[in-house]
């Protein structure tokens, strides 16, 4: 592993695309950015990246580095600075890419209850919406694994934490965005429907349990 850190940082010197040995991959399709990522390098993750590492492949269980971060206990301002820094370099980072499971970075965040990491993912365009293999949603995750009513509201309105609600008063108000009415309605419906769906069955369990 360390042999491999150096080799991908020295000079090229045999002709060889350098993008390619920074991104070579061990036998578990693992690159020195996933490697990283895993071991929490920090530093060394941010040379890979400013060098031009990709962070977007794949090990052969098709997760990402970011995959590794939300799995690993990286604080939010290190995932700050993963996005901070793709986006300097133009690497936009696959925010959703699944596994070979069908697991997003998303799902790890919320399993591994990483709140501000998960609100981070979806400010950035995460869709909480996406199920794995097994039909499971970050908010079936979330609701398997912990009681979190904001983060709930979060994934349930895919937000991170930021008002859509206000953002589309907003728009209506300054008249420039007729649908953000509906787009209102639709939430206001949703959360009324969900509302009282919690408390039938709060009722009914309550009721069966005397």
């Amino acid at each position: 592993m360390c042999v491999t850190m150096v080799q991908v940082s020295s000079s090229n010197t045999d002709g060889e695309d350098p993008s390619r040995r920074i991104d070579a991959v061990d036998k578990d399709g693992m690159t020195p950015l996933h490697w990283a990522m895993r071991l929490k390098h920090e530093k060394v993750a941010e040379l890979l990246l400013r060098k031009g590492a990709n962070p977007n492949l794949a090990d052969k269980y098709g997760e990402t580095p970011l995959h590794f971060i939300c799995q690993r206990s990286h604080d939010v301002d290190f995932a700050e600075k993963f996005f901070k820094i793709t986006d300097e370099i133009n690497r936009p980072v696959e925010i959703d890419a699944a596994d070979k499971a069908g697991v997003t970075p998303l799902h790890w965040a919320v399993y591994n209850k990483h709140k501000k990491l998960a609100k981070l993912l979806l400010r950035r365009g995460a869709n909480p919406n996406l199920a794995d293999m097994d039909g499971q949603t970050a908010l079936h995750v979330l609701s398997g694994c912990y009681d979190d009513d904001e983060l709930a509201a979060n994934l349930l309105l895919g937000t991170g934490g930021e008002s859509n609600l206000a953002d589309k008063a907003r728009l209506i108000f300054n008249g420039k965005e007729i649908n953000a009415v509906f787009d209102i309605l639709c939430l206001v419906t949703i959360a009324f429907i969900l509302f009282h769906t919690f408390f039938l069955l709060k009722k009914m369990y309550l009721k069966n349990s005397i």
